[in-house]
């Protein structure tokens, strides 16, 4: 694989991301959380409080099904909603104890799963892996990707 062809990279790259994802929820189904909800208690523990309208907006929801899936996550005593003391017609959505618990549970789980077949490869693989992991981070670093996320 060339890696000065960006597109032809690219093309390699994300269906093995993809399947990445996919294993890592597979393997963490049990934590009975779905993906929105995990992404909300990612979104709330990284980011602090939330507005209702934002967490939507992030998830690329309308207003009203984030409403109900907070209701839910607030039921379920994940999350809790606080006045906006920015904007009293607002609410907060914060991370409960509860929640945060929850979270690392599932974050765990996922470490020890890629864990599992990481230790599986050999020795000259998972250096390779490793050597990836500041170009990851650049990937995901990257300013375009930060203006598709806030557009």
């Amino acid at each position: 694989m060339n890696a000065d062809q960006p597109a032809v990279l690219a093309d390699e790259l994300a269906p093995r991301i993809a399947r990445m994802i996919i294993l890592l929820r597979r393997e963490t189904a049990a934590a009975g959380l779905s993906r929105a909800q995990l992404s909300v208690l990612h979104a709330v523990r990284d980011g602090g409080p939330r507005r209702i309208t934002d967490l939507a907006e992030l998830e690329q929801v309308t207003q009203p099904s984030m409403t109900l899936l907070v209701s839910r996550m607030e039921r379920a005593g994940w999350v809790q909603r606080q006045p906006d003391p920015l904007d009293r017609r607002g609410v907060l959505v914060t991370l409960t104890p509860d929640g945060r618990r929850r979270l690392d549970r599932v974050v765990a789980a996922r470490a020890a799963a890629l864990e599992r077949r990481l230790e599986q490869l050999r020795p000259a693989h998972r250096a390779a892996l490793a050597a990836a992991v500041p170009a990851l981070d650049a990937v995901m670093d990257d300013p375009i990707d930060t203006e598709v996320l806030q557009a």
